[in-house]
């Protein structure tokens, strides 16, 4: 019988062996994976420009509504004359005085009353039978 030792460079030959063949496998399986790395970096880089875009086009619009802002002319008197109209109907559907209309929207004891006969929420009715005689 054949008598076969096992040497200490058939140990070592072995054990590079399979160390090669575990670095191999781990070198295939990195390289996707240093792939998709790369991908997730560029991926990052232009979300990163597109939220700069982003924030200079928000820059821009705000700077516009400063300056749409600065040149409008918000004074009462500036406004439209409809608008004191409007707001008093508006208090008037929701039952507001005659006396809180007024003074909301700057109206004569006339324009008030015109306006809470024709649109009061409470006189509706009897707004529509005035009007249909």
């Amino acid at each position: 019988m054949m008598n076969y030792t096992i040497t200490d460079e058939d140990i070592f030959t072995k054990k590079s062996t399979l160390l090669e063949k575990v670095l191999l496998k781990f070198f295939r399986k990195q390289a996707p994976v240093e792939s998709q790395l790369d991908g997730l970096k560029s991926d990052y880089a232009m979300a990163l420009d597109q939220c700069q875009m982003m924030k200079q086009h928000i820059q821009e619009l705000e700077n516009k509504i400063d300056q749409m802002n600065a040149t409008m002319d918000l004074r009462p008197e500036a406004l439209e004359p409809e608008m004191p109209y409007s707001t008093a109907i508006v208090l008037a559907k929701r039952g507001c005085s005659k006396e809180e209309i007024r003074e909301a929207c700057g109206l004569t004891d006339s324009e008030a009353d015109l306006i809470l006969t024709l649109h009061n929420k409470s006189d509706s009715q009897s707004s529509g039978a005035i009007l249909a005689n």
